[in-house]
């Protein structure tokens, strides 16, 4: 990462926004599109140094979700916006930023020359509990705060290209993973350094890793934006949490864990030391992502975008992994 850039006026011609450009997926798909020559515009609040290899190539306009001032110069000129903003950790703020904000943003849309919103969302707002494959078909109960404004601004996003004719992707990954997500939220590199200490336990042998790599989420965006397509899809590329498990050993170069505690047990385990213990590393929450048994489909994107995980999840993980690595984190 570099020094803040300067915004750069001489991109007037700029047919992409992205919202949310600075974040994980986000720097991921600039970065994409800057290798296909496409103009990328991208409205930041200017709290986030830029990489310097953006500098020169990409409009950078500073703006606010939450301030419907700033939108109609981001929108403008453009034909498709990738909305990708979203607020992740201050509950507080998730009505706003991301309900409002994304009501801000379609309403700017409506007076330019916007053809197709790609918008991001996630397989949480399903709320899915239940054993066995689920699809788009599912009805959503988001289960928190986060999941019910993605949920809600997704309805309004929906909603908002049925009265104007304006076409909207929405595409749900599940668990995202990759190069450069940041150790604040970072649950994977969590993970990795568990298997690599030998201190990762098994509570569910039939769990089942809902993760794909940023760059196979990347290139549902990419196909959604190349496709007539609308309406919801699911972007996922799950497999056994013991498969997933035992390849990331490998490549850590430890043997495969064998610990294994039921879940029933885990969880009372997990309740108690919770409960004594406010930074317990045992939390039901974790047990129950360790043992969930849903798995999560990608057949409709797969028919109707032609999308596969042209990387897959064990490409992915080692890519991972060597950036963890380079960088002294594993």
């Amino acid at each position: 990462m570099g020094p803040q850039m300067k915004p750069l006026r001489s991109l007037i011609n700029s047919q992409v926004l992205i919202t949310g450009a600075t974040g994980f997926v986000g720097q991921h798909l600039v970065h994409q599109l800057l290798e296909q020559s496409q103009a990328v515009r991208i409205l930041t609040r200017g709290k986030r140094y830029l990489p310097l290899s953006w500098a020169n190539r990409v409009e950078v306009l500073h703006g606010d979700l939450t301030d419907p001032s700033t939108l109609a110069r981001a929108v403008a000129d453009v034909t498709t916006v990738y909305h990708l903003a979203g607020e992740l950790r201050e509950p507080s703020l998730m009505h706003t930023v991301n309900v409002e904000g994304t009501r801000n943003l379609l309403a700017a849309c409506e007076k330019s020359s916007v053809r197709h919103v790609v918008h991001l969302s996630s397989v949480g707002v399903m709320g899915a509990t239940q054993v066995g494959a689920v699809d788009e078909d599912l009805p959503c109960h988001p289960l928190n705060e986060y999941e019910r404004s993605k949920y809600e601004s997704e309805t309004i996003a929906l909603e908002w290209s049925t009265k104007t004719g304006i076409r909207v992707t929405v595409i749900r990954p599940t668990i995202v993973f990759g190069e450069g997500a940041r150790n604040a939220s970072n649950s994977m590199l969590s993970w990795l350094r568990a298997i690599q200490a030998g201190r990762f336990v098994f509570f569910d042998r039939l769990a089942i890793a809902n993760y794909v790599y940023v760059d196979d989420v990347v290139h549902a965006c990419h196909l959604a934006l190349t496709s007539n397509a609308r309406g919801i899809f699911i972007v996922a590329d799950s497999c056994l949490l013991t498969d997933f498990v035992n390849a990331a050993a490998d490549l850590l170069g430890v043997p495969p864990p064998r610990l294994f505690i039921p879940a029933r047990f885990a969880a009372i385990a997990a309740f108690v030391m919770q409960t004594i213990w406010r930074g317990s590393p045992l939390t039901l929450s974790r047990v129950r992502a360790l043992s969930n048994r849903t798995r999560y489909t990608s057949m409709r994107i797969q028919r109707d975008l032609a999308w596969q995980p042209i990387n897959g999840w064990r490409k992915g993980l080692r890519r991972t992994i060597a950036w963890y690595r380079e960088r002294g984190q594993l």
